[in-house]
C-alpha cells in the first residue's frame, strides 16, 4: 500500500481522507448504507493512525456537508448554501502545513446557514 512504501521510505507524510457528515448524522430519509461506508472509512483511517504515527506518518479525514460539485446537483440544499470546493482544499492545506508535533484528525465542515449538522 501506499502507506507501506511511506514507511519504508522512512521520510513521514500524510493521508487524508475525505468522508462526509453524514457519518455523523445520517440523510433524512435515507438507508443509512451511505453514512454507514463514511463511517467505516473514518474507523479504518484510526486505526491506520495508530500503525503510521510511529512512523512520522499523519492521518486524518476531512468530513464536509454538502459541498458545491455536480454530485451535488440534487442536494436537498440551495447550492448557495453549499460549502465550497476551496473549503475542503483549506482545510486539507491545514493539515498539511502544521508543524510535525501537530495533527488533526478530523475536520467537521458544516453548513454556516444551518448549524444543525443534518446532511
Amino acid at each position: 500500500t501506499a502507506v507501506d512504501q511511506m514507511i519504508q521510505g522512512r521520510a513521514g507524510g500524510l493521508v487524508v481522507g475525505i468522508s462526509s457528515i453524514a457519518e455523523i448524522v445520517p440523510f433524512p430519509g435515507s438507508s443509512g448504507d451511505y453514512g454507514a461506508a463514511k463511517a467505516g472509512l473514518t474507523r479504518k483511517l484510526r486505526g491506520l493512525q495508530v500503525t503510521a504515527a510511529p512512523h512520522g506518518i499523519r492521518v486524518g479525514v476531512i468530513s464536509p456537508h454538502w459541498v458545491k460539485t455536480e454530485m451535488a446537483t440534487d442536494a436537498p440544499i440551495p447550492a448557495h448554501e453549499m460549502i465550497a470546493v476551496d473549503d475542503v482544499t483549506k482545510a486539507l492545506h491545514l493539515m498539511r502545513t502544521l508543524s510535525s508535533g501537530a495533527s488533526i484528525f478530523e475536520i467537521v465542515l458544516n453548513n454556516f446557514k444551518n448549524p444543525n449538522p443534518t446532511p
